[in-house]
């Protein structure tokens, strides 16, 4: 029902999490297709290819959570 709180980059996976798609990096489906892993590798920093890109949408609001989209340090990941 609810998110945990959110810091750096979210990455979102799967149609469960489709009423909270504005919150980070939505991957639909279930699982999703492969090439929508790109959306990981974007909200890394990494580039995609344009094709890619259809895949996997951002958030489309600027609020304070979505514009930190940073991906935390290496140690900060769980």
């Amino acid at each position: 029902e609810h998110l945990p709180e959110l810091r750096g980059a979210v990455v979102l996976v799967g149609n469960a999490l489709y009423e909270h798609r504005e919150a980070g990096v939505y991957l639909e489906g279930c699982p999703p297709r492969a090439i929508q892993t790109a959306g990981l590798r974007y909200a890394m920093g990494h580039e995609v290819s344009d094709p890619e890109r259809t895949q996997f949408r951002v958030p489309t609001s600027t609020g304070e959570s979505v514009a930190a989209l940073a991906w935390p340090a290496p140690e900060e990941l769980v």
